[in-house]
């Protein structure tokens, strides 16, 4: 299946508009990486391709596959990676329309920026994220991309300026006659003419690419999350340790209680009715003499001493009880393995002759 139509547009320029507008038109599909789900294989695909072409090792070969992999279903191209080759897909289809897209540098600068935000991700994403595999290939593309970006459009240094560099790059390699530059704010009627098509009843679409974006990350947390689920709480890992977390806060609680209602009343008993958690020590403030002394709350901290010292030897009994306990059931089980281990036949036999041996001499005697 021919590419009919390339949208040379970076993302922000109104990708995803565009994408839109065209299946409206009746170009199915067009690809777009957040409007179409893509897939695993695409972009490795496409990764391959963006680090192959950094290291100069890009081959024909590898361009021929790319397209036997990712636009063999397709007829039409938006955003990126695909506008990042659009030269290279006019040359592979000179029957293609190309549509130049263009926004002021500034706002699309701005916007960028954010878009290139979503990929900064927290630790606790990341590992989601790398639990499901066509999201591990997303970020991974992505990353690609944004490194060939570095290179090729020189980014960090260019930044708004990328939006004409990357405009002139597409009006000095393909042929004027192929090109339609286009604003998303110009609607339906440049665009049908260019592509003979009548014009929709209905608005042109506007679309937030990066509101699609936020909400496919969501959803590849939403994924991941359950495949962690799926791995770990079914195990009972998870079930497990939300047990041994209520029972632990739970013992806590008891211990304190122990030591705060049963074990230092005594003592407060012993000292004159002194309460033990205010037992203190204040020291003068000789530094600023207008502010109140400094307090030390030796009660407080032994109360806390003692707590630790109840839970470390209740902690050491039910440890050595487990262990304990582990152990004769390790036993049993060697007994009862070891009970289970048939006797050969020729055991069987030597015993027997045993037997007879025994009994004869017995007999003898």
């Amino acid at each position: 299946m021919p590419i009919e139509v390339i949208v040379a547009g970076l993302p922000r320029s109104g990708t995803l508009s565009m994408h839109n507008a065209l299946e409206r038109l009746g170009y199915y599909k067009t690809i777009h990486t957040l409007a179409h789900r893509t897939t695993t294989e695409q972009m490795e695909a496409w990764r391959e391709i963006y680090e192959k072409h950094l290291e100069k090792t890009w081959t024909n070969d590898d361009w021929q596959k790319m397209m036997n992999t990712v636009y063999r279903d397709f007829v039409g191209t938006a955003d990126a990676p695909s506008c990042d080759f659009a030269v290279e897909l006019a040359r592979a289809y000179p029957e293609a329309k190309v549509i130049l897209l263009y926004r002021d540098p500034d706002k699309w600068y701005k916007s960028h920026q954010h878009l290139r935000a979503q990929f900064n991700l927290s630790y606790w994403e990341l590992f989601l994220i790398l639990q499901e595999k066509r999201a591990r290939s997303l970020v991974q593309m992505a990353r690609a991309e944004y490194a060939w970006w570095d290179e090729v459009y020189d980014y960090s240094n260019r930044g708004k300026d990328v939006m004409p560099f990357y405009m002139n790059k597409i009006r000095t390699n393909i042929d004027a006659k192929r090109i339609l530059e286009f604003k998303v704010q110009d609607g339906w009627e440049p665009l049908c003419k260019f592509l003979g098509k009548e014009i929709p009843e209905e608005d042109f679409p506007h679309s937030n690419d990066a509101q699609a974006l936020s909400e496919e990350r969501n959803q590849i947390k939403n994924e991941a999350l359950a495949i962690v689920v799926q791995r770990f709480a079914l195990r009972g890992n998870i079930i497990d340790l939300a047990i041994g977390i209520i029972i632990g806060t739970a013992f806590t609680n008891v211990v304190q209680s122990f030591v705060n209602d049963i074990i230092t009343p005594p003592f407060g008993l012993i000292l004159g009715g002194v309460d033990f958690v205010n037992l203190t020590i204040k020291i003068k403030n000789f530094v600023y003499q207008d502010q109140p002394p400094v307090v030390i709350r030796y009660g407080k901290f032994l109360q806390t001493i003692i707590s630790l010292l109840i839970m470390a030897f209740v902690l050491f009994f039910v440890i050595k009880s487990i262990n304990k306990l582990r152990e004769l059931t390790t036993k049993k089980k060697q007994i009862e393995e070891s009970k289970k281990i048939e006797i050969s036949e020729e055991v069987k036999v030597l015993c027997q002759i045993r037997d007879l041996l025994a009994k004869q001499s017995s007999n003898e005697q």
